[in-house]
């Protein structure tokens, strides 16, 4: 059915509340209208900016997390490299100072064989500077 249709039989049949008098449809289209026409054209533009500026701002964030992520990597390359040439730097010096320290084991050890070789000359040298001494103490007695 028509609306014409609708409020003549509405008129036919008395005043029905459910059906609105055409003035009120016509004055209710029209106010819906200029709504319509003053939300597209003021505040739909608001929300599309307001809606177009975070995404920029969360393109702009994932852009930086992304620059900061790859950042972070190459820190770690670095840091992982410079750990690599420590860890070879301490294994060489530990392998010289173990060098070192058998050079070092076995250069006391030959002192101290030549110090015990030595010994009983060196005593023997003594025992026999003392007999001498004394020896003419003997003689003239």
């Amino acid at each position: 059915m028509s609306l014409i249709r609708i409020s003549n039989w509405a008129a036919e049949e008395g005043a029905n509340p459910l059906i609105p008098h055409t003035a009120e449809l016509i004055v209710g289209f029209v106010a819906f209208s200029l709504l319509f026409l003053v939300l597209r054209s003021k505040v739909v533009p608001m929300f599309e900016k307001a809606f177009s500026e975070r995404t920029e701002a969360i393109q702009g964030g994932m852009e930086k997390a992304e620059r900061a992520q790859i950042e972070a990597e190459k820190a770690l390359a670095q840091y992982t490299t410079q750990l690599n040439q420590a860890r070879g730097e301490a294994a060489k010096i530990r392998e010289d100072a173990r060098v070192q320290g058998a050079a070092i084991i076995e250069d006391l050890r030959n002192m101290q064989r030549k110090r015990q070789q030595e010994l009983p000359l060196q005593q023997l040298h003594l025992l026999k500077q003392n007999a001498n001494k004394q020896l003419p103490h003997f003689v003239m007695k």
